[in-house]
């Protein structure tokens, strides 16, 4: 428990790092909303650029990101960066049930955008590499 608690601490501080340092937020935070207190171990960064949360897939390497969030109906862009140019398809699974759905094939250079409709905890990978990434959408 004291360990959730210290992680919950740290990662209040680093969002008002963020917020305070970052000199184009203006003080504001457009992404995800800073009062929900749920502790969210899997997620690094927040990576948010005019109101568009973009998505880096980089083939067997993952994703520029280990964890992102955003807010429902808030669009995000999936980026296929693949160094080795290969087309790829991207899977999603709400909440670990069998909520499952995938992306149409996003070819090397395009981009797919998506807007979730319903908040939750989402895994997503890519078919072919599987490295896996968690998106939490916030109501």
């Amino acid at each position: 428990m004291k360990k959730y608690i210290l992680l919950a601490i740290i990662g209040i501080i680093a969002l008002g790092a963020l917020v305070i340092l970052n000199p184009d937020t203006n003080n504001s935070f457009t992404g995800a909303s800073v009062s929900d207190n749920r502790l969210y171990e899997n997620v690094e960064k927040i990576q948010i650029k005019e109101n568009i949360l973009e998505v880096q897939v980089l083939g067997k390497h993952g994703f520029d990101l280990k964890g992102y969030i955003a807010n429902k109906n808030q669009e995000i862009l999936f980026t296929n960066q693949d160094p080795k140019q290969k087309d790829m398809v991207l899977t999603f699974q709400r909440d670990k049930s069998r909520e499952i759905f995938n992306s149409p094939i996003i070819k090397a250079g395009q981009s797919y955008s998506y807007t979730f409709d319903k908040e939750g905890d989402y895994e997503f990978w890519t078919i072919g590499y599987g490295v896996k990434s968690k998106l939490i959408i916030l109501n």
